[in-house]
């Protein structure tokens, strides 16, 4: 529904109406309602196209006799603050608009500039001056932005489909993107694109381009430091970084969505407490749950959790039973949205959500508190043993699923391995940590720099598929700079998931009679795995299916689709629905 792209190159006239035609392509690319706002600026050098909300971008000034413009996405934390910084270098800024702060600021401190923001944005800047354009992200990459070569032009924006509006750049997958959907699935680390030519410029990393080429460079980073705090310390300071989080996102239009656990309980909590104290009306709050007749019918602690939050708040609560028969072909409607195949039963059950509250709402999430606070289930005992990566099926499992010949052919399990080794090469460590630490100081940085990402493009998904704006406060670059160096031990107090967050929100959440723990869409009906499986057996049945040359058939029909599932399985086979909806979407064969 909404994004920036654009395209630029010293050695080629962009200013041409044939290419302000390929432009805006490229901007009807980014979105799907006719109605929405596109704009659009050219000189020699540079195109800019903006879609999404009327803001007047892309945004122009010309300071000193140079032309600048800026095209950006996203939301600023700090934008007092940041216009008080301008102002006080002499940029003659008026007002406070977010765009206008934000170019001024370019203008003034150039890639300098990105290390005074908080927010979360992507954005594409032209300085006519040095004829050169600067891209960046956010810090921990919220907003997603991509980009491609044309011979020697650079083609960026913020959804991959959107580049192959640009003239022969197409939509391909070479070794190395068939290696990570077969291995890996839909967990992708920093700087990986799954089409031939395209990458994804990571979080917290700007990349300039001139005369010269591109630069890619890295304007934050986590290191490794002694955390020297007592855990009552820690905790306090934890939950003062969140309650700033959930206020600097807070409009007095939010829901929430209320599950029931820890993370979705202290958001409801703090927006409640912070729109009674702005007297806005109550906090509106919807929990989402399996139908009372599943399993043995009894009601779930997290959902009996969630029903005892909303009365402490005094929150206008609502309670929404899953229509299980629908959630399958939602994880193939959302690949319409998503431009990489997604995360099967997590992405139904949010756009199922998503399309409940109804477009242009915004909505307050707990989502990332497993991977910030190192709830961590799947690297239980790897204090010993080689870290894996975060929600990815065993490779033998995988490799049953594939077809024997091209799994060894392209040497998908050195991929992998090579992918892992070059993950915790990265990892910022500790000097003089305990080994067992270290270990567990790798298993976060997988899931920070793996699952965290897709949290996150999980829910700018659902603001190009139906329209919601879905805000993760948890997923804040100030709370994870400082959780980051916690000691897992005080995360995992006397061994509880979590528990850290727990203690963060003593005295504002009331106590619960157990950790609830929620039951999702694909682990609370059969009914559910049995509408899996025959959309799946339909498909193998297909030889015309884009997957049809990658999965073993007579294996899947034999072992996989004749007896149970665990949760694992299951998930790989909705993933297995969605690449093939993805491939078909993009005309890709392997």
């Amino acid at each position: 529904m909404s994004g920036i792209g654009g395209f630029c190159s010293v050695h080629q006239n962009n200013s041409t109406l044939a290419w302000r035609d390929v432009g805006s392509q490229m901007g009807l690319a980014l979105g799907s309602d006719n109605g929405e706002y596109k704009g659009l600026w050219q000189n020699d050098h540079c195109l800019l196209v903006r879609r999404g909300v009327e803001d007047g971008q892309p945004l122009t000034q010309r300071w000193n006799g140079v032309e600048y413009a800026l095209v950006w996405e996203g939301q600023l934390f700090d934008l007092s603050q940041l216009c008080h910084q301008v102002r006080e270098s002499g940029m003659p800024l008026e007002g406070e608009q977010a765009g206008r702060a934000l170019l001024w600021a370019l203008i003034a401190w150039g890639e300098g500039a990105l290390c005074r923001l908080e927010g979360e944005f992507a954005l594409a800047f032209w300085d006519g001056g040095g004829r050169r354009l600067l891209c960046a992200r956010d810090k921990l990459g919220r907003k997603p932005l991509c980009y491609a070569w044309r011979k020697d032009t650079f083609v960026f924006a913020s959804r991959p489909s959107a580049l192959f509006a640009y003239p022969e750049l197409t939509p391909a997958l070479d070794r190395e993107g068939i290696c990570h959907l077969l291995g890996l699935g839909s967990v992708r680390g920093p700087e990986v694109g799954l089409f031939r030519g395209v990458e994804e410029l990571p979080g917290g990393c700007c990349l300039m381009v001139d005369d010269q080429g591109s630069r890619c460079h890295r304007y934050w980073r986590l290191e490794g430091r002694l955390h020297q705090q007592d855990y009552r310390e820690t905790a306090a300071q934890v939950g003062e970084l969140i309650r700033r989080s959930v206020k600097t996102r807070l409009t007095g239009e939010e829901q929430v969505l209320l599950s029931g656990g820890v993370a979705s309980s202290l958001v409801t909590g703090l927006a409640a407490c912070a729109y009674t104290d702005s007297g806005s009306p109550p906090l509106q709050a919807v929990t989402f749950h399996c139908p009372a007749q599943s399993g043995n019918g009894s009601q779930s602690p997290a959902i009996t959790y969630g029903q005892t939050v909303a009365q402490a708040f005094h929150v206008r609560h609502r309670e929404v039973e899953w229509d299980l028969t629908a959630l399958p072909a939602r994880m193939e409607q959302v690949q319409l949205a998503r431009d990489v195949p997604g995360l099967g039963c997590g992405d139904a059950a949010l756009l199922y959500a998503c399309q409940e509250l109804g477009k242009g709402k915004r909505v307050l999430s707990g989502g990332g508190a497993q991977v910030i606070f190192e709830n961590l289930p799947w690297s239980e005992g790897w204090e010993g043993a080689m870290p894996t990566f975060p929600r990815c099926p065993a490779l033998e499992k995988r490799r049953s699923v594939f077809r024997t010949e091209v799994w060894h052919a392209l040497e998908v399990e050195s991929y992998v391995q090579e992918q892992l080794q070059n993950t915790l090469d990265g990892c910022p460590v500790l000097e003089g940590e305990p080994e067992w630490e270290r270990r567990r100081r790798q298993a976060a940085w997988l899931a920070l720099t793996w699952w965290l990402p897709e949290v996150m493009e999980q829910a700018e998904a659902m603001k190009q598929a139906v329209g919601v704006d879905v805000k993760l406060p948890l997923c804040d670059s100030a709370l994870v700079e400082y959780t980051w160096n916690i000691p897992h031990s005080m995360k995992m107090l006397n061994g509880h998931p979590q528990q850290l967050l727990w203690d963060a929100a003593e005295g504002l959440l009331p106590p619960p009679g157990r950790p609830p723990r929620r039951k999702k869409p694909g682990n609370c009906d059969g009914l559910y795995r049995q509408l899996v499986r025959s959309r799946l057996a339909a498909l193998l049945d297909d030889p015309t299916a884009p997957i049809h040359d990658l999965v073993d058939g007579p294996a899947l029909q034999s072992s996989w689709l004749a007896g149970g599932w665990e949760l694992e399985q299951l998930e790989l086979m909705a993933y297995l629905l969605q690449l093939n909806t993805w491939m078909a979407r993009f005309g890709l064969r392997a």
